[in-house]
């Protein structure tokens, strides 16, 4: 059984922590973004020269794109949801192998977080763009409409980006001149009063927002 530790990035070196010793990751020099946990076997790695797997031993380049994040679908925690620069591709897990089955067509945008409620996706972009996909019968589709949210009532009229976050409070909707809230039944944001922070002069901003197990929220601001 190998068991990994923690990974880390250091000058565009990855390096595998083990209960025996440090040793770099062969096969991957790369910036990396984000890793997620499949099994205790498999470790998928989103990096700025492509999405690859790694079980230990070897590294695999799945699929080639600039990815900033990944994601488990909600819906099926078999599919994993890959942002890059370009959009939007869908993977699935199949005996310990990935495999990309699909791109979101209608999205070209540079993603940097999704947050999943029920059957609606949000994502936060760079350049003011923030999207909403609602899920037909709990899957994605190549062809999925994407709605364009950015101009929602509540939403400031400019900032820089937006990035989502699902917590055990609800979602949060960070910019660069405050954080946010959606209402269902009004179709529009709100300002955040659940932090206890004041963003009513539209200079602060949190990024990012992480929930631990015990539903605390941790964040950096500034």
């Amino acid at each position: 059984v190998y068991e990994i530790i923690p990974e880390i990035n250091l000058n565009n070196n990855t390096y595998c922590f083990s209960n025996i010793e440090v040793k770099p990751i062969t096969g991957l020099e790369s910036e990396i973004k984000r890793f997620l946990k499949v099994s205790d076997d498999l470790l998928l790695i989103a990096s700025n020269t492509g999405l690859y797997s790694y079980d230990g031993a070897n590294t695999l380049l799945i699929d080639e794109a600039s990815y900033r994040n990944l994601y488990r679908s909600l819906m099926d925690s078999s599919i994993i949801l890959g942002l890059h620069t370009r959009g939007l591709n869908y993977f699935k897990i199949s005996s310990q192998r990935i495999y990309k089955t699909g791109r979101l067509k209608n999205l070209n945008s540079s993603v940097r977080t999704l947050a999943q409620d029920g059957n609606i996706i949000w994502l936060g972009t760079d350049y003011q763009q923030l999207y909403k996909i609602k899920l037909e019968n709990g899957t994605l589709k190549d062809s999925q409409v994407v709605e364009d949210a950015s101009h929602l009532k509540g939403l400031p009229k400019k900032y820089s980006w937006i990035d989502v976050y699902k917590t055990g409070r609800g979602l949060f909707f960070s910019t660069n001149t405050g954080v946010y809230h959606y209402s269902k039944q009004t179709d529009s944001f709100f300002k955040d009063t659940l932090l206890g922070l004041d963003f009513a002069d539209g200079k602060h901003w949190i990024y990012p927002l992480v929930e631990d197990g015990n539903k605390n929220l941790w964040f950096s601001y500034g």
